[in-house]
């Protein structure tokens, strides 16, 4: 063999086992990038998200859902609130605010609130939900004015809710205006026991919603 058939072999030969190295890094790219996205699918399936509902207050649209682990439900639960304010008369982009609140509800005592909010003094609005435990069906709301409000949670019911991993919990939706000052919560059951009692702090620099 001559010279140059010696040379042309080893190129070969250096080339086909370059060739080999870069097609086992691409496979093992491949194949981590496959079982990444396989992972991230997996994590994301184990969570559930729904909307329980929505609706419009003095022409600010708003909309309340839930999410959480499928395998700790009450333990950890997360309520969302979006809430629209209404177009300008001269400008069609509106502004929004998207609110998220985690927690547990692993005793009868515990709730879980979000309350997105716009504008200030008396043009503010503010959409308060809460999730609750299924025992809890009336919640009374004392605001620093004397006035009582009075709210019986629903359940939240959705389409397959069982299949989609949903836990049962009940939840209210609260439009206040101006600036809220909420000093007393009582949570009451199905036979109008009381299951808590909380009394907040004076509000001294406006709302505490």
């Amino acid at each position: 063999m001559s010279s140059d058939d010696s040379t042309g072999m080893n190129q070969y030969r250096q080339n086909t086992v370059a060739f080999a190295r870069v097609l086992v890094a691409l496979i093992v790219a491949v194949t981590l990038v496959s079982v990444l996205s396989r992972s991230i699918a997996g994590a994301a399936s184990s969570w559930y998200q729904a909307r329980l509902e929505t609706g419009e207050t003095d022409e600010y649209k708003w909309s309340v859902g839930a999410k959480g682990p499928k395998d700790a439900p009450l333990n950890e639960i997360c309520a969302l609130a979006s809430l629209l304010e209404p177009p300008q008369d001269e400008d069609s982009f509106v502004e929004g605010r998207d609110s998220v609140g985690c927690g547990s509800l692993s005793t009868r005592e515990d709730s879980v609130a979000v309350s997105p909010a716009f504008g200030s003094g008396q043009s503010r609005l503010v959409l308060l939900a809460v999730f609750y435990r299924p025992a809890v069906r009336k919640v009374v709301f004392v605001l620093d004015t004397g006035e009582r409000r009075v709210f019986r949670p629903r359940m939240a019911t959705v389409t397959n809710r069982q299949a989609r991993g949903i836990p049962n919990f009940r939840y209210l939706v609260a439009p206040f205006k101006g600036e809220t000052c909420i000093r007393k919560v009582t949570l009451i059951d199905g036979k109008e026991a009381v299951i808590d009692r909380e009394t907040r702090p004076d509000c001294r620099d406006g709302g505490n919603l």
